[in-house]
């Protein structure tokens, strides 16, 4: 059970890494491969949720390590904190910061859309006004990520 917990912590390093990704100017090199490979890793934690529903202890546990990842990552979710009741609501929150994110390709945009991911009035309404604040929120993110670790590309 250790080595499967030791598994999980190690792809919740993987997973918080690539929500704090969604938020930078690095999304501009996005493909559909990574667009794709992100969704995964969001249905992934989806089925994680569930089997985890009923053990409390490793619900515990796996809170310790995302409150230990969201301290060395640095403050990256607006004001969501990344524990295991954030969860089910982590495709809603990368679609939302991929969306708000000026350097999202408009292609990724509307496949997202396409998928049925989310509605395209509400992206049409909600997410082609970005604000100064957004794009000053972005490049710090950007800066204070080049002064950490440079960690694998590889998500999955």
């Amino acid at each position: 059970a250790t080595m499967a917990m030791d598994a999980l912590f190690d792809s919740a390093k993987q997973f918080a890494e690539l929500l704090k990704q969604s938020r930078l100017p690095a999304v501009q090199d996005w493909k559909e491969e990574d667009l794709m490979r992100a969704f995964r890793w969001v249905d992934y934690f989806g089925k994680v949720h569930n089997q985890l529903s009923q053990k409390k202890k490793a619900i515990q546990q796996l809170n310790v390590k995302f409150r230990e990842i969201g301290h060395s990552l640095g403050s990256m979710f607006g004001g969501e904190e990344l524990s295991y009741d954030f969860i089910p609501h982590s495709s809603e929150y990368l679609i939302k910061v991929l969306l708000e994110n000026p350097s999202f390709s408009e292609h990724l945009r509307e496949l997202i859309v396409k998928q049925g991911r989310v509605d395209p009035l509400f992206v049409q309404n909600h997410f082609h006004k970005v604000s100064e604040l957004s794009l000053l929120v972005c490049s710090l993110f950007e800066v204070s990520s080049m002064f950490q670790k440079k960690s694998s590309k590889a998500y999955f």
